[in-house]
This record gives C-alpha cells, structure tokens and sequence, in this order.
C-alpha cells in the first residue's frame, strides 16, 4: 500500500533531446520516483518503437520492454530512439512519420513507462533552432518546449508534432478549444484559409458533444504536395485529451478547402468514448453517418446535397455481406480490410437508430443524446461493447442488438427512406414532403 500510494503522488519526468531532426536519434532521459527498488520494465505503447531504441537491455519476455533498475526509490534510465530508421520503416503517425519539415508521432512510440502507476509527468524537450513541439498537454511555466501530463494519458496515446510549424490561432468552441498546428510546407491555401476550413467542423463538433473531453483536442494539418483536394484522411487518438493529423492537398486553394467530410468525421471522434474492445461498427459507423449530418447542420452542405451523398450510400451498404453479421465483420475487418462496407453498415445502423429513437420519443429524443449520453459514461474509463449495445438498446427498443446480429436485413432500406420522403434517382436524393415521416427527416438535418 505504501509503495502505491508512493507511485500516485510522485512527478515523473522525461527529458527528450533531439539535436538534429532530420538523420539523429532522440536520446531520453527518464526521473521516476515513488517505484520499488531493483529491476523495473519500461514499456512502450507500441511495439515496433522497441525495435529502435538502444542504450538499455531488451526484456527477452516481452517485445515492447526495456529493463531498467530502480535504486532508492527512484528509477533513472537513459535510452535512444532510431528516429530517422524508426519513420523511414513506418510512414505512420501512429508510430512515427517523416514529412519534409517534420515528424508526426505518437508519445507512446517515444517514452517508455512502466505499465502502471496514474503520476503525473513533466516532459521537456531540447531541440535544434527552428524546430518546434505541438503536444495536447498543458504547457509548464510558459516555458517553450516544456509539457505536464500524466503517465495514463501517455499509454492512451497522444499525437505530437516537431518541426518547423506555423502556429493558427485556436477554435474556441461549446465546452473547450482546439489547438492548431501546421506543418509549414508550401501551399497554396493561406493560413487563414486553412483555420476556416476547420471552422464548421470544430465547432459543429463542439455543438454536438457539449464539449471537449480535457476541455481541447489537438489538431496537427500535414500539407501534402502535389495533391488539390481539401480534405485526404485523417487519424484521431480520443482517449483523455484527443489530438489529430489531419492531411491536406497542398496544392488546395483556400476556397477548396471547406465543406469536405474528411474534418466532420475525424473531429467527431474528439468527442467519443474509448471502447475496451476496437468496435468500427460503432466508432467509426456513426462518425461515418455524423460527417453528413452535421455537414447540413452547420450549412457546409444544402439538405439535398447530404441526402444525396448519405442515401445512395446506405442503399449501397446497408445490408450484410457474406452471410456475416454486422458485429461479425468488425471483428474479422484487420483480415478482410472491408473498410468501406462495414463503415458504411455502421452508418446505416445509426441512421437506422435515430430514426427509432425520433419515432419511440415523439422527437424529443435522437442517438445524439444516446451517443452524449455514451461520452459521459466512458468519462473516466474504457466502455465495453456489451455496455453500449444495452444503452443503445433501452433507447431503440432492442433495435441495435438485432441490426449488429442480423445476417440478412429484412427491411430495405429504399422504403424506409421513401416514408422519411427520400426517394434516390440514381446517386440524387429527390425529397418528398408529403410523406409520413417527412417532419422526422427534416428535423435530423
């Protein structure tokens, strides 16, 4: 007990020095009190980091581990980090990728912590002139490279930028703020051009969720050269304080920018819980369905021009494939790499959702206060899928269990649009507000 009360209260510090961006290693230093005396595993939270750092023994038990030794109470261990082999083999933000002005990595891939213990963390880098850090952590003293998070928030995982950024002033929204920072690569698109094209999404987000988890979300926008589209892709980490990569065409112009769904689904997973169990039917098949809804709510797009884009697609998706159950091709989609299908599945499970909810409440209630409802739950810990499906359910009358275990679907999805008033003609949405449902319709844009 005294051991862990010890390792609740101590700070640990990490010092990383980087002192040429481009070819040298990262070299980190780690202060860790409070911890028993004698050898103590230090983890990264991805695998593939251990592969490249050196400087401490390698846990022959355990992949991701190096050994270090505590001595009075306080473990002090000093490491390297491969950066320039590490970023050439994964091209990942997740791991660590290289751009022309920078690295775009995650924490969990550069310090090493031991898997337990909630302590505080103060983080401090040195790095060349010109090279600068963005993390989604509180800054320390105002001081320029210097951060205060918490172990815990290091194994959720958050995304870091070094290099030369170009600083955008926040987007305060409802309940929190996002911070931006941009790669500064040549574009076309100015950097007023490029906050207003997050300005929609940020705050429709912001709407949606009554805030932030952490009260802000960092959001680093990777320019990407020879490319014009607005929006490319995108990657969230939303466990405690959520942050981004979001990449863009370089050669986009400002009016290019706004209006594409790329940012509405990527920062709409700001606002989710984190599931103990990867589930994309749920995480990603609502931000999938959100990205057009709160495209027409934040007038980004006109009604028609949602339906248009969502309706083709659910009657293109809606039904299962291969005699696999909704739930079922989550789980085997890392085998199957049906990406498309089961986001799409999933957002036709939402819509599909939010109508019975609409329906059961005589509109006073929609799956958005199901999924705020959901966020407030997961708060402070990992739901379980298990939990979301009996919340889902109590609110649909046992309708979410039966459309993420059905194997075929019964109902076509054509003529649950054409009651809302949604007739597809080809790929174009033509609404009809003679029809039953058509005040239901209306209210979800």
């Amino acid at each position: 007990m005294i051991a862990l009360a010890l390792l609740l209260a101590a700070q640990w510090s990490a010092l990383v020095t980087i002192a040429e961006l481009q070819r040298g290693p990262a070299q980190v230093e780690l202060t860790l009190p409070g911890l028993p005396d004698g050898e103590t595993k230090i983890c990264f939270g991805r695998q593939s980091a251990a592969e490249y750092a050196s400087g401490l023994p390698k846990d022959p038990s355990d992949d991701a581990c190096l050994l270090a030794t505590s001595s009075a109470g306080v473990l002090t261990a000093r490491y390297q980090l491969d950066l320039e082999a590490f970023c050439r083999r994964s091209r990942d933000p997740d791991d660590c990728s290289r751009g022309p002005s920078g690295i775009a990595m995650t924490d969990k891939a550069l310090l090493a912590l031991p898997r337990r213990g909630r302590a505080s963390l103060s983080v401090r880098f040195v790095l060349p002139e010109g090279v600068e850090v963005a993390a989604p952590w509180d800054k320390q003293g105002g001081a320029k490279g210097r951060f205060l998070t918490t172990a815990g928030q290091i194994r959720d995982g958050s995304y870091l930028a070094l290099g030369k950024l170009a600083r955008l002033e926040d987007i305060k929204v409802e309940g929190g703020v996002f911070q931006l920072a941009l790669f500064d690569l040549p574009r076309r698109s100015s950097l007023p051009g490029v906050r207003n094209w997050l300005l929609d999404p940020a705050r429709a987000v912001g709407k949606f969720w009554r805030g932030l988890p952490g009260g802000r979300a960092l959001l680093i926008l990777q320019p990407v050269p020879d490319n014009g589209r607005g929006g490319i892709f995108g990657s969230v980490l939303h466990s405690g304080v959520s942050s981004a990569v979001l990449y863009f065409g370089a050669d986009a112009t400002d009016a290019d920018l706004p209006g594409g769904w790329v940012a509405f689904h990527e920062l709409f997973h700001a606002g989710q819980p984190s599931l103990a169990t990867r589930s994309a039917w749920f995480i990603e098949g609502t931000a999938t369905y959100y990205q057009d809804v709160l495209r027409a709510r934040s007038g980004s797009r006109t009604s028609a021009e949602m339906w248009s884009d969502l309706g083709q697609s659910l009657v293109d998706h809606c039904a299962p494939e291969g005699g696999m159950s909704l739930e079922e091709e989550s789980r085997e989609l890392r085998r199957t790499h049906n990406y498309p299908h089961v986001y799409w599945m999933g957002a036709c499970t939402a819509f599909r959702l939010d109508v019975r909810m609409r329906e059961l409440s005589a509109g006073k209630r929609s799956l958005d206060d199901a999924l705020v409802r959901l966020a407030a739950l997961g708060k402070d810990r990992d739901l379980e899928v298990s939990e979301v499906l009996a919340e889902l359910d109590k609110a649909t009358a046992g309708l979410a269990s039966e459309l993420v275990h059905m194997t075929k679907d019964p109902r076509p999805i054509k003529d649950e649009l054409l009651r809302l008033g949604v007739e597809m003609k080809g790929d174009t949405a033509v609404l009809h507000d003679d029809a039953p449902q058509a005040a239901l319709r209306r209210a979800i844009f």
